[in-house]
């Protein structure tokens, strides 16, 4: 169905951000970190204007990050550092309408199935880690 005007566009969004920290003595620190992007909404792309909610697509897209890192001074001028994080991302934007022809008149209307947005990607895991060892060589005088 072709319509105009108003059309519905709910959004439901979470954002979440938790960090910890420890010390487990005055040479050893560790930190966690968790991460949250969660949204969904409908007809989110390509609705407006002059393109009907036909014309959209729907977004539901969650990322998720998990990261760790560990400091441990070994003497009073060697670091030992090591860093790792575990990405999990999923994307989904299906057409509004899944079975419709797209029709464009240029300058008039756009309607139908959404044709020029991708419907998705998935990152189910993403993993880096980094093992560093700093060491200082001579101490510096101002």
């Amino acid at each position: 169905m072709i319509t105009t005007g108003l059309y519905p566009n709910p959004v439901h969004n979470v954002n979440f951000l938790g960090k910890v920290d420890h010390q487990f003595n005055p040479k050893d620190q560790f930190s966690i970190r968790y991460s949250l992007y969660d949204v969904n909404a409908r007809n989110s792309r390509g609705a407006g204007a002059l393109s009907a909610p036909t014309a959209s697509s729907d977004l539901d897209n969650k990322d998720q990050t998990v990261a760790v890192s560990n400091t441990v001074t070994l003497s009073p001028r060697t670091l030992n550092e090591i860093r790792g994080q575990f990405t999990y991302s999923d994307l989904k934007a299906l057409p509004s309408d899944p079975v419709g022809p797209a029709v464009s008149i240029s300058g008039v209307a756009s309607f139908g199935t959404l044709s020029g947005s991708p419907t998705g990607r998935s990152t189910s895991s993403t993993r880096s880690w980094t093992i560093s060892r700093t060491r200082q060589e001579r101490m510096h005088s101002e």
